[in-house]
C-alpha cells in the first residue's frame, strides 16, 4: 500500500469534508478532485490510522481511534491558522445566500442536512474553525466552549467559533473578510 504524502494536506481535510458534507461528490467539489480519489482517499486513511471511519445513517464518521484522531486535528487546526485565514476550514448553513466568496478566502464546505448540534460538535472536534449560521439558528443560545460573532449590522448573520481561538489572528481575518463580504450584499 502506498504511503500518504501529508496527512495535513491530503488525509484529513478529505475527511473533514466528508463529515461536514456527508457526501463523496460534495467533498471532491470542495477538494477539487474527483469522487474516486476521495473514496480511495478516505478509505486508505481510515485503513493507515485505523479509524473505522465509514458512513451511517448519512453521516462519515470515525468509530475507532477516536484519541489519535483528535490529536491530528488539532495539530491540524493549528497549522492551518499558522497558514492564515485562505487555508481556514469554514462552512456555511444551507439557508444562507453568501456573496461570491473571494481571494484570499478559500470556498466554505458545503453543510448537510444537519440539526444544530451537529455544527457545534464540528467546531469542537475542530473538523471545523467557523460556522456561519443564520440568527435564528442561535434562539437557544451557544455553549461557553463556543463563541458567536455577529457578522451583519442587524445579527442576523452570525459566526460560530472556540471561544479560545477567538482572537487569533487568521479567524480576526476570516471574520473581517466575511463581515465586509456580508456588508456589501
Amino acid at each position: 500500500m502506498a504511503a500518504m504524502r501529508d496527512i495535513f494536506l491530503e488525509g484529513l481535510p478529505i475527511l473533514d469534508a466528508l463529515e461536514v458534507s456527508g457526501s463523496t461528490a460534495a467533498a471532491a467539489q470542495w477538494m477539487n478532485c474527483d469522487q474516486s480519489s476521495i473514496s480511495r482517499s478516505y478509505r486508505r486513511v481510515s485503513q493507515q490510522l485505523d479509524l473505522a471511519f465509514n458512513k451511517d445513517d448519512g453521516s462519515y464518521q470515525a468509530s475507532n481511534n477516536l484519541q489519535v484522531l483528535a490529536s491530528l486535528r488539532q495539530a491540524s487546526q493549528l497549522r492551518r491558522l499558522t497558514r492564515g485565514a485562505g487555508h481556514l476550514q469554514w462552512m456555511c448553513h444551507r439557508d444562507l445566500k453568501l456573496p461570491q466568496v473571494v481571494a484570499p478566502l478559500r470556498s466554505p464546505l458545503s453543510c448537510s442536512e444537519r440539526p444544530r448540534p451537529r455544527c457545534l460538535d464540528l467546531l469542537r472536534r475542530r473538523v471545523l474553525d467557523v460556522a456561519v449560521v443564520p440568527a435564528s439558528a442561535l434562539a437557544q443560545g451557544v455553549e461557553p466552549a463556543i463563541t458567536r460573532v455577529n457578522l451583519t449590522a442587524d445579527a442576523d448573520i452570525a459566526a460560530l467559533v472556540l471561544a479560545e481561538l477567538r482572537y487569533h489572528p487568521s479567524l480576526e481575518e476570516l471574520l473581517a473578510l466575511l463581515h465586509q463580504q456580508l456588508s456589501q450584499r
